[in-house]
């Protein structure tokens, strides 16, 4: 088990700044970018959210490649500035990332986008919370408000 699942997020944290440097000499750009948000999700467990928004946007600067790493990367981002309380903020970066991961067809993020989208509306909204997040997605329907309201998600 590593200290991250151990939650030892001292010693977490001290391996992950030894990989950073180890990566930084090995100048992969890659390597950095994964090293990063891994730090920032070690942040995000300890719900040091300012710290892991920090991370994840260093993280995204350097991985600007298509692929999955910037989408996760993007959804770790999202989690950390919600945290924060910033929901407008992350409803904008979610929207957008939805639709990038539907024109490029990447359908393994989709989900968690849905699924903070309807975290957010929860925090949003004062109607009674549906039990279970599939309950949610059938009772609000996010894909019809996604498109026909943008980021406004008042019914």
């Amino acid at each position: 088990m590593t200290q991250y699942e151990l939650q030892d997020f001292d010693e977490a944290l001290d391996n992950a700044a030894e990989s950073l440097k180890l990566a930084q000499q090995l100048g992969s750009v890659d390597l950095i970018a994964s090293v990063l948000d891994t730090t920032g999700q070690i942040f995000l467990a300890k719900q040091d959210y300012t710290q892991a928004e920090g991370f994840f946007r260093r993280a995204l600067a350097l991985h600007q490649g298509e692929g999955n790493d910037p989408d996760e990367i993007r959804m770790n981002l999202a989690r950390a500035v919600m945290g924060q309380g910033r929901l407008d903020e992350v409803l904008n970066s979610l929207f957008q990332s939805l639709e990038s991961l539907e024109a490029r067809g990447v359908k393994r993020f989709t989900f968690q986008v849905y699924d903070l989208l309807s975290t957010i509306y929860e925090k949003k909204a004062t109607w009674q919370k549906p039990s279970n997040t599939t309950n949610c997605f059938m009772k609000l329907n996010l894909n019809f408000i996604v498109r026909k309201r943008g980021s406004n998600l008042e019914i």
